[in-house]
């Protein structure tokens, strides 16, 4: 099959979706976008604002086919059999560029309402062998199996991935990868498939090296020069490295340096604090260390675990890890793909003396 767009049941060719007239917000995103597809437009995103104000970025057809390709020849998805199913919000890369897969594969693509809901909306024995998803989409996975497990090849990112859902995802009977990339890379970079790898593989001729001050550097045929992420990696093996935080996120207490992802995967990991409690570890001001970590929640029950963690913590010599205390918020600020916006957390803990 060649390339259409399906929208409520309907499919259009490319022409007859671009001359259509649609009411709702993501029919008519996805209309802008291929209308500068076909004219050879500038197409602009934005950053996900989890360390600050989103930026608009904005890149070129070659550069968005070229990334494109580069996921799919990874994948090995080649031909027309497949069918995309299209549920994130075109505005953000990781959407966008399920609709760039699409053309390039020529290949239907279902086009829905980006929503947490979405495997309740598609029926079980629903024609898609191609998807992407954050994290939030997945929550009560195991109500909606036999619907994800229909879908051959899965893409997850936006997010990290919480240990409960990984140990969900390890089992499935269809491929699941773990994503490693950003707006400024145009998507993901590198996989990681959830059951399979030790840590994420670099998706080719993309190449990418440590430096000194641990952060991962990308060299990508997307950019004309190497790009300086802000994450933290290290090298598993020589073919395997992991994501261990954001130097944003770098906790510095007592001239110690503290990633609270990387705690907050253990704590996840050894379910010191059931699944259904949203929290995180975030910074607060300290007259004698400068910073101090914190175990935060809208959830004023998660207060009742802190004794737990930090004894577990002490026991695997991570006693400089330990959150101090606890600090109950109303709300975690949260963007559209369910990330906590962590320095928006950090600025609320020290602007209201939390």
């Amino acid at each position: 099959m060649a390339f259409s767009i399906i929208v409520k049941e309907q499919a259009y060719t490319l022409e007859a979706f671009l001359n259509a007239s649609f009411l709702d917000s993501y029919a008519l995103r996805a209309q802008a976008f291929l209308n500068s597809w076909q004219n050879d437009g500038v197409f602009s995103f934005y950053t996900s604002g989890t360390t600050g104000l989103p930026k608009q970025l904005c890149f070129s057809k070659t550069q968005l086919f070229t990334s494109a390709l580069n996921t799919l020849n990874a994948l090995k998805l080649k031909g027309a059999s497949e069918h995309i199913l299209a549920c994130l919000d075109l505005k953000f890369v990781g959407g966008a560029m399920m609709l760039v897969r699409a053309l390039v594969l020529d290949c239907p693509i279902s086009l829905f309402e980006p929503s947490k809901n979405i495997l309740e909306i598609i029926a079980p024995n629903h024609p898609y062998t191609f998807a992407s998803f954050v994290p939030l989409q997945l929550q009560n996975l195991d109500k909606r199996l036999a619907a994800f497990q229909h879908i051959q090849t899965v893409l997850i990112g936006g997010n990290s991935l919480m240990p409960a859902l990984k140990k969900q995802l390890s089992v499935v009977s269809n491929r699941v990868f773990h994503t490693y990339g950003m707006t400024e890379t145009l998507s993901n970079i590198a996989l990681m498939q959830v059951g399979v790898d030790v840590g994420f593989w670099v998706i080719a001729p993309n190449i990418i090296r440590i430096n000194e001050q641990q952060q991962i550097v990308i060299k990508t045929p997307i950019l004309p020069d190497e790009f300086t992420s802000n994450d933290i990696g290290n090298w598993i093996d020589n073919t395997h490295f992991e994501c261990l935080g954001r130097t944003d996120f770098v906790i510095n207490s007592g001239g110690i340096k503290i990633h609270p992802e990387q705690i907050e995967s253990i704590i996840g990991e050894q379910n010191l604090i059931p699944d259904n409690i949203l929290f995180c570890l975030a910074k607060a001001p300290h007259p004698k260390w400068q910073e101090e970590l914190v175990l935060v929640s809208n959830d004023i029950n998660a207060n009742q675990y802190l004794g737990e963690i930090k004894n577990y913590l002490k026991e695997r010599g991570l006693s400089y890890a330990k959150p101090q205390r606890f600090i109950y918020v109303n709300e975690l600020p949260l963007n559209e793909n369910g990330k906590i916006l962590r320095k928006r957390l950090n600025e609320v803990i020290e602007n209201e003396g939390l």
